[in-house]
């Protein structure tokens, strides 16, 4: 099983507004890029319910949810403005099998600065969990110092739940690559990412979003491990 790269935020505009301040190119956009990227746009979009109007099961909301008819509401987030701001939705594309994760884009003022914080930080995919009594240290924006660790499920449960699935790949610098075991069994739970720097914003952005999402992601794995 898989999670596939449905997690949509700003970076959607980034690249609409990338390709505009380039300029005239030749490049082309294939049907099925454009028509994917469309749908990111759309599903992006429904995230602003959240915290608003609301998203409500089995997949309703005031924005564009009509266009999903066969997605199933998992749940929503809110981490609220003094923690990035960030908010969103996981639901299921039952017709595709895709467990989507949907990040709202900017909205606030505190969203407006994790955008800003474009400092390049080194990332470590998946590092091993802090003692179960530790607990995440809460900053305001101005002292945005990453934080891997949490309360409930891990980063470490989800790797778990996906292990049995077997699908290391190779990897090249800059890549996150699963190292298998002697035995020439699935991917371990232990990946590697080389030469790995992140959107400090953004990143600090997940970190305090995790705690809302690895447990149903955890769950979702074993529910729909064909996802």
């Amino acid at each position: 099983m898989h999670i596939p790269n449905a997690l949509l935020s700003t970076s959607f505009a980034a690249l609409v507004a990338a390709g505009v301040a380039g300029g005239k190119t030749d490049r082309t956009v294939s049907p099925a890029l454009f028509t994917e990227l469309e749908e990111a746009a759309r599903l992006a979009d429904i995230a602003y319910c959240v915290g608003v109007s609301g998203i409500w099961k089995p997949f309703g909301c005031l924005s564009r949810c009509g266009d999903f008819p066969d997605f199933e509401l998992v749940d929503t987030w809110n981490t609220g403005p003094l923690l990035s701001d960030s908010c969103g939705y996981i639901a299921l594309d039952h017709p595709k099998k895709r467990i989507v994760v949907a990040f709202r884009g900017t909205y606030s003022i505190a969203s407006a600065l994790a955008d800003l914080a474009t400092t390049p930080q080194v990332y470590v995919p998946y590092p091993e969990d802090p003692p179960a009594t530790s607990k995440p240290k809460r900053r305001g924006w101005r002292g945005w110092i990453p934080w891997f660790g949490g309360r409930g499920t891990t980063q470490q449960d989800v790797l778990s739940a996906l292990a049995g699935s077997g699908s290391g790949s190779g990897s090249a610098d800059g890549d996150i690559s699963h190292n298998k075991p002697a035995s020439g069994g699935g991917r371990t739970d232990k990946p590697t990412c080389k030469n790995c720097t992140v959107h400090l914003g953004f990143l600090t952005a997940w970190t305090h979003t995790r705690p809302s999402l690895l447990p149903h992601l955890a769950r979702l794995a074993t529910v729909v491990p064909d996802y």
